[in-house]
């Protein structure tokens, strides 16, 4: 013991405690129980996007873009920002060439012609399928085989000049859904196909349902044939098939115990912690764009 020397700080049980002087390492982190906001620009720390491929997105402008890799961006309806999409399952592309008509219907129903057209992602439309006066609409072939044992959903974006249907034709029963806006973009889902007898190669085609309009035009484009119950966020293909990887949100638990997970629908789920430090929030089971998570809260 050396006597008579100056003490620096408090002394206590666990040493010297010395006011304002810097920490070595790293201190314990507080948990954060206060509202996930999804609806800001930059993803909140805790939580975690990952998706192994690009990925489609609606932006602020009211187009469609496609986010890199592990991006998460923020999403908006009408200018209006909403949250962020429900994590979705790997998917493929059926449709060969959905930016593009490739074949118009066989015929004297409709030509291909140029088409100075902006499509829902704000690139050209250089084909467009041309209307004439009859009842039998136009359209684009897009060869699909169907398996004996699965679902399969079918969707795209449109403009028609009259109501028109658009459907995946199943020989003798088309699955369809009309679509009633006139010279906009339209996104249409058709009724879920189910499980058949024997297998055959179907078309995806958007068909009038009326008299059409002379000298008038309609546009395809993003169209999508899926394997599955939902129809996910569009998948872009040049000439083949294309798959789009899996996404995972995950959210930080910090000893919480639960989450409840809110939508723009006014739904919402709750769940359980399961004793990891992230819970991954399952894949959706809703079509794409119907719904969006704002905010994510914590149960205590």
């Amino acid at each position: 013991m050396i006597k008579n020397i100056p003490v620096l700080g408090t002394q206590s049980g666990m040493g010297l405690i010395i006011p304002n002087a810097q920490v070595l390492g790293i201190a314990a982190r507080k948990p954060d129980l206060s509202p996930i906001d999804l609806t800001t620009e930059v993803l909140d720390r805790r939580l975690r996007f990952m998706c192994a491929s690009s990925h489609a997105y609606k932006g602020k402008d009211g187009l469609i873009h496609f986010a890199g890799p592990d991006e998460c961006p923020l999403e908006f309806i009408n200018g209006v920002a909403v949250g962020r999409h429900e994590p979705e399952p790997q998917r493929t592309n059926l449709i060969k060439n959905n930016t593009t008509i490739v074949t118009p219907m066989v015929g004297n129903y409709c030509t291909i012609v140029e088409s100075p057209v902006i499509t829902p992602a704000g690139t050209v439309m250089p084909l467009g399928a041309k209307y004439y006066n009859t009842n039998v609409g136009s359209g684009l072939y897009c060869r699909t085989y169907d398996p004996l044992d699965v679902n399969a959903v079918a969707s795209g974006f449109s403009i028609v000049p009259v109501s028109s249907r658009a459907f995946i034709e199943r020989i003798t029963t088309p699955d369809y859904a009309y679509i009633e806006n006139l010279n906009v973009w339209e996104y249409w889902i058709t009724k879920k196909t189910t499980p058949k007898t024997t297998s055959f190669s179907g078309t995806t085609s958007v068909y009038s349902s009326g008299p059409s309009v002379a000298n008038t035009m309609t546009w395809p484009w993003g169209w999508q044939y899926e394997y599955g119950n939902t129809a996910t966020s569009t998948i872009l293909t040049y000439g083949t098939e294309a798959t789009r990887g899996a996404s995972f949100l995950l959210v930080e638990m910090q000893g919480a115990a639960g989450i409840r997970v809110r939508y723009t629908t006014g739904e919402f789920d709750e769940y359980p912690a399961n004793g990891d430090a992230w819970f991954p929030l399952p894949w959706s089971t809703n079509d794409w764009g119907t719904r969006y998570i704002p905010q994510i809260e914590y149960m205590q």
